[in-house]
């Protein structure tokens, strides 16, 4: 079953989203549809998407998360599908949600696109994403769009009020925000005296420890988790022998061949 029919086969509940997302989702995630997963997904909307989710990973739990109170209805816990309503910029609000759900196995951003929204998420929810983990953040296309460059009011008792626009910052975007992971994956690399003055130094944070890949397509974007070892690169360099066709010359590291010429 491929995503897109697991959207059409649920039961209840609809969905808006870019189409060309099946493909992408299927090509990341075919490969652990029988696996037993803790999905967490960030914004429930009209539903369709959890019943997807579930039918996609039938062995799985799915948790939804949403600010509005309308989508409760969506929940349906005989089915491992929990819907609960909070902010996903309140930490305390996320903290609960893991101390209750997690840690997740996968974990879908699709709720208000908002700057602010993303970037708080991912740097809280990353730290409870299991290793071997993925973090998906959908429709990427609104950090382009200073509308979306919102922060939350604050109640005089911490609650979390309606957004509030403010100044649109080109470098503060959740696309930058994302572009900025990359450097992560070569932190060994900007940590040898090598590095000169983009040497780095310190400990490491939890993506240098943790982020192990980062794809980027038209509107949405993946991370995958895998533990670092230390301030190592992933894999080594390791050196492949060169056999002629007649299996006659094998060249050493130097490039000098069994009877000492140089290649």
């Amino acid at each position: 079953m491929s995503l897109k029919e697991a959207f059409d086969n649920r039961h209840r509940g609809a969905m808006i989203k870019a189409d060309h997302f099946f493909d992408i989702y299927d090509s990341h995630l075919s490969h652990l549809r029988d696996e037993k997963l803790n999905i967490l997904e960030i914004g429930v909307f009209n539903g369709g998407s959890l019943y997807m989710w579930k039918n996609y990973f039938p062995n799985s739990k799915v948790t939804g998360i949403d600010i509005d109170p309308y989508t409760k209805r969506w929940e349906e816990t005989d089915k491992d599908i929990k819907v609960y309503i909070g902010d996903q910029c309140d930490l305390k609000f996320l903290q609960e949600i893991v101390d209750k759900e997690g840690p997740f196995d996968l974990i879908i951003d699709d709720a208000g696109h908002e700057n602010d929204q993303i970037i708080t998420s991912l740097d809280f929810l990353f730290n409870h994403l299991n290793e071997g983990g993925t973090y998906v953040v959908e429709d990427t296309f609104a950090a382009y769009w200073p509308g979306y460059s919102c922060k939350r009011e604050i109640g005089t008792n911490g609650e979390i009020l309606n957004p509030i626009v403010k100044e649109f910052d080109a470098k503060k975007t959740s696309m930058e925000h994302l572009k900025g992971l990359a450097d992560k994956l070569n932190c060994w690399a900007y940590r040898r005296k090598d590095a000169d003055y983009l040497r780095k130094e310190g400990e490491l944070d939890q993506y240098e420890k943790g982020l192990h890949s980062i794809h980027f397509y038209d509107s949405i974007v993946f991370l995958n988790k895998f533990k670092r070892p230390g301030e190592k690169s992933f894999g080594e360099d390791v050196w492949y022998e060169h056999i002629d066709k007649e299996g006659e010359y094998t060249y050493n590291q130097n490039g000098v061949n069994k009877y000492g010429s140089k290649q």
